[in-house]
């Protein structure tokens, strides 16, 4: 059985500068908080990860299961710290395809990236 995959198009509020290594250590928090969330049944679908992560706009893609999207959203909107930097995760936008989530990753600015 083939199981479908969704995109999560996320973004980090935080007044600090967040690396590569933040977006990873996100991804570890949110999987041991589906962990305790959750138990075994959030982890029947597979385990969501990182496919892409835009540190200058702090933001990122994770992939994960069409069946455990909730899960993956509320838990990671309990995350409030990476690597002792304070942050807000928010979900963007839920994407069915890889191509059109890297769009959108692409394409977003929001409005306090705008400088004017």
């Amino acid at each position: 059985m083939k199981f479908r995959q969704r995109y999560l198009v996320f973004r980090l509020i935080s007044q600090e500068n967040l690396s590569e290594d933040d977006f990873k250590l996100l991804i570890n928090s949110l999987i041991t908080k589906m962990r305790e969330l959750y138990g075994v049944k959030g982890f029947i679908y597979g385990v969501p990860f990182l496919l892409k992560a835009h540190t200058e706009k702090k933001m990122g893609i994770i992939i994960c299961n069409n069946k455990n999207v909730h899960m993956v959203r509320s838990a990671l909107s309990t995350l409030k710290e990476v690597n002792g930097k304070e942050i807000i995760p928010y979900v963007v936008k839920v994407s069915g395809t890889r191509k059109k989530a890297i769009n959108i990753l692409q394409s977003y600015t929001p409005k306090d990236l705008i400088t004017a």
